[in-house]
């Protein structure tokens, strides 16, 4: 693929301005069909708040809206919302040329003392990385998925008019990630819509928010940079889905769980060389 510039070199070449502000320049490579992978702007907005403000208590959730698109230079706004003794709530604004390009709003927490530790969710049973088979290949793919390497684990695969609307996805970055908060809300946005195997061609697609609550303090990956993402379909009417995600970390424990709104979109055309995720129609084409 083209325009390769690394999630590690993107992160490094950020340039503090005033007031906590950071300016990046986003390359072509992280294009997810007019806008810039929404993973990405997310981990931007997450790196910038850390920046402005030291002495954070851990990630606890975070709720990122996206609002218009973003790509090449990009300005990146902090802003302490709250700070109490225990929690603390910040935002980040990411401005592109046309204004406002993605809101987040980020919570962070110290732990509490808790009567329960424990979680309800069944640990799925599936072929380990090495063993299920690649989830892209070919050029036919959003441009931005040449950074991460990914793998059906359980699910349908693109556009394979697939019935399937649960998916399970082994993914890493291509490139050695030290884990970290920043890199992993980066990763967790990959997964295609779950609606989109039931299609048998790309169509362009945009998300209008996605919500995140992170489930451990200091998630590490399951093996060698390998996270098990989960995508399950749960409505899709008038050209919009809701879906909910969730990431599994070490021992197959659960670190994340999300959801996600996403919309018909008709910025992408035929003349653009990246490809958008599929969309879902009210009726199957």
């Amino acid at each position: 693929m083209l325009f390769r510039s690394g999630f590690s070199d993107l992160i490094n070449s950020m340039r503090a301005g005033e007031n906590g502000t950071q300016h990046v320049t986003i390359p072509p490579g992280w294009a997810q069909g007019q806008s810039t992978y929404g993973g990405l702007t997310a981990a931007l907005g997450l790196e910038t708040v850390g920046r402005a403000f030291e002495g954070l208590p851990p990630l606890r959730s975070a709720m990122i809206n996206f609002v218009g698109a973003a790509g090449g230079d990009l300005t990146v706004h902090p802003e302490m919302i709250r700070q109490g003794r225990s929690m603390t709530v910040a935002q980040a604004d990411v401005i592109a040329e046309k204004g406002l390009a993605t809101r987040s709003t980020f919570s962070f927490g110290m732990a509490r003392e808790s009567a329960f530790e424990e979680t309800h969710l069944p640990v799925p049973d599936l072929p380990e990385p090495e063993d299920a088979q690649r989830y892209f290949s070919g050029v036919a793919r959003p441009t931005f998925t040449q950074f991460f390497d990914s793998r059906l684990a359980k699910g349908g695969m693109p556009r394979s008019g697939s019935d399937q609307t649960n998916h399970f996805i082994w993914v890493k970055f291509e490139e050695t990630i030290q884990p970290s908060m920043v890199s992993l809300l980066a990763l967790a946005d990959m997964p295609p819509p779950a609606m989109m195997p039931k299609f048998t061609e790309f169509k362009p697609i945009s998300s209008l928010t996605w919500m995140v609550n992170v489930l451990q303090e200091n998630p590490q990956p399951y093996k060698d940079g390998w996270w098990l993402l989960q995508s399950r379909a749960e409505h899709a009417s008038q050209g919009y889905s809701s879906q909910d995600m969730l990431v599994w970390g070490a021992n197959l424990k659960p670190v994340i769980a999300g959801r996600q709104l996403d919309r018909k979109s008709t910025r992408l055309n035929s003349s653009h060389l990246v490809i958008s995720y599929a969309v879902f129609c009210l009726k199957k084409k």
